[in-house]
């Protein structure tokens, strides 16, 4: 028997008759809450929230609240074809905001000035009229919280929670811990009563009630509990934001319907949820069981697969297995197989085209920093493999380095940490074009096309300049070994700006999922000859530097010093990878040679062989 919920109660009827938050994807009209990201720990600050109105057949916005109580005006607002910019203007200066409007009705992008430079917005409809400045924790704080979320009995831990709220009223952590407390009393499956008494907190607690009663029906449903009360909450949430509501409330109400084993009506819900946020990975394995519910099998995979490619998560690659060996009577034979054709079927999230501007006067060197476990590097992986199928052959030379960031990377060797250090990379991805341009930072693979964008601008400033250097490369291989001889010549001094002759040897194309989804990584860097350092070239009589390094590399041994620098990697970390990557596919490989000035980092030129051709190469 349950009680009535006060707060829960009241919040659906404010719900019931609040105006619509969600308009159709092409009308902005409404209130914005604008956030920055806060830097490497992904947390978002909010800043601003605006109102926006239509004005004739454009948009007019003004801020209506400030985290510092400033007071902005907004000189400029553009809408079209989903772009849009925003600027306000403060005392201090101007702010742009240039972001793409997506299809789950959030404005993502990028801020300008005002400290901002570069730094990732997103742009929410919101109920809330005010936001307070954020305050971020103090170490003392930080370490109260940390200690309680760490506790593994999950009501000491809520207790612990429950105490540090006492404590720290005004701390910016005070919201996350009240959805711990929650999320605590859910493991411990303590009654209904009690869950109604940290459910109506946490709501309370909130800057946003609509969210905060979606929050609550799907913690519910995920933990089958209270569903009849979980499905009245999301009923009201529906009904508060009209006739085009955000994916995310129409995910909550399809798994509540599929938990209450109405596995129809859920399919119904998430398949609206997921076509209005393609890609949305939690939505499609919510979908592939309601799906495997109602015997779809083939469909169910699919998803299942879906979920797995977007999100290359443990759990995901989990539940794949499990419905595969179900479907296959125990075996997994033949998964990986699956896998790959279902990776290899899916385009790109963007449309690359063909090159077709003037004909290019060089190559370009461009090079990748990334890692196997990085989500935000599926933007920009996704991007530079479009760069790759853009631009003829002739007129790229691409590499791709491995990172031990955020997690260990089995791609990685000595060689692309040295390449990482030689230009300073702390990050994940950053990417470099002809040494000297480059951008950082990533996203998600719905952004991928504006990745893709940013960095074809960044090719072609370097695509027409003429080369100041010319780089030959001979190769051959015979089974394990190859032979190479490589020479370059240039007209700049070697005395006056130190220059380098750099040999990479790269792997077309690596099978490896880590947890960012991406399965096939391309133009990985395995070794560099004689060393990441390269040769230095040396002036001849007419002032003119010019060098070469000829070498056998035997592929074999090469693997295994990439096993042995994983082995011990391992050893002293305590880290295990889900399979080896140190396998070298002797089909797909190229040999990549470029001169490059060490003090400016400026690429002078670029080559590159085939080897599963051996045919010379120069530029």
């Amino acid at each position: 028997m349950h009680r009535s919920i006060p707060f829960l109660s009241a919040l659906v009827l404010v719900c019931q008759f609040a105006p619509a938050l969600a308009e159709q994807s092409a009308d902005l009209a409404g209130r914005w809450l604008f956030s920055i990201s806060s830097g490497s720990d992904g947390r978002r600050l909010p800043l601003f929230i605006a109102e926006i109105e239509k004005a004739g057949d454009g948009y007019q916005a003004r801020v209506v609240n400030s985290n510092s109580g400033l007071e902005f005006e907004v000189p400029r607002l553009a809408f079209g074809g989903q772009g849009f910019v925003l600027e306000i203007q403060a005392k201090k200066g101007k702010i742009s905001f240039q972001g793409r409007l997506q299809s789950d009705g959030l404005i993502e992008g990028r801020a300008n000035g005002g400290g901002f430079q570069g730094r990732e917005f997103l742009a929410e409809r919101t109920r809330i009229q005010s936001i307070a400045a954020p305050r971020p924790p103090s170490r003392q704080q930080a370490r109260e919280y940390q200690r309680a979320q760490a506790l593994k009995d999950p009501l000491e831990r809520a207790a612990a929670l429950n105490e540090f709220i006492q404590n720290n009223s005004q701390s910016s952590l005070k919201l996350s811990a009240y959805e711990l407390i929650l999320r605590a009393h859910l493991e411990a499956q303590s009654d209904d009563e009690e869950l109604v008494r940290v459910a109506e907190a946490y709501g309370l607690n909130h800057p946003d009630r609509t969210q905060a009663l979606d929050r609550v029906a799907m913690l519910l449903a995920e933990n089958d509990r209270m569903l009849e009360w979980a499905e009245k909450y999301s009923q009201a949430v529906l009904q508060a934001v009209g006739d085009e509501p955000p994916p995310k409330y129409l995910k909550t109400r399809g798994r509540i319907a599929h938990k209450r084993g109405r596995h129809e009506e859920a399919v119904t819900y998430l398949e609206r949820a997921l076509k209005a946020q393609p890609g949305n990975s939690q939505t499609a394995h919510y979908l592939a069981e309601a799906k495997a519910a109602l015997g779809r099998s083939d469909e169910a995979l699919q998803l299942y697969l879906d979920s797995y490619l977007e999100s290359g998560s443990v759990p995901a690659r989990g539940r794949l297995e499990r419905f595969y060996s179900e479907l296959k009577g125990g075996s997994l034979d033949g998964l990986e197989e699956t896998i790959d054709q279902a990776y290899s079927a899916r385009p790109l999230p963007f449309e690359a085209g063909e090159y077709d501007g003037p004909a290019p006067l060089r190559r370009v060197l461009v090079e990748l920093f990334t890692g196997s476990e990085c989500v935000p590097c599926q933007a920009s992986d996704l991007a530079f493999d479009g760069i790759l199928e853009h631009y003829p052959s002739g007129s790229i030379t691409a590499l791709q380095y491995h990172l031990h960031i955020p997690r260990p990377d089995p791609l990685t060797n000595v060689h692309s940490t040295s390449r990482a250090d030689y230009y300073n990379v702390r990050s994940t991805p950053v990417i470099r074009v002809g040494g000297t341009s480059g951008k950082v930072g990533g996203g998600k693979r719905n952004r991928s096309g504006g990745f893709f964008r940013e960095y074809k601008n960044l090719v072609e400033k370097h695509l027409y300049r003429t080369p100041r250097a010319q780089v030959r490369i001979q190769a051959s291989r015979q089974g394990d070994r190859l032979s190479f001889q490589v020479q370059a010549e240039t007209t700049a001094p070697a005395q006056q700006s130190p220059l380098s002759l750099r040999i990479a040897l790269t792997e077309g194309q690596v099978r490896y999922s880590g947890r960012n989804g991406i399965r096939f990584h391309r133009r990985v860097v395995r070794h560099m000859v004689p060393d990441h350092q390269g040769v230095s070239l040396s002036e001849d009589p007419q002032g003119e530097a010019q060098g070469g390094f000829q070498g056998i590399l035997d592929i074999g041994l090469l693997e295994k010093s990439l096993s042995e620098y994983m082995v011990n990697f391992r050893k002293r970390f305590g880290v295990e990878f889900p399979q080896s990557a140190a396998e070298i596919d002797r089909q797909r490989l190229f040999l990549v040679a470029f001169v490059q000035n060490d003090r400016t980092k400026e690429v002078l030129a670029s080559a590159e062989v085939d080897l599963s051709r051996s045919s010379p190469d120069a530029n």
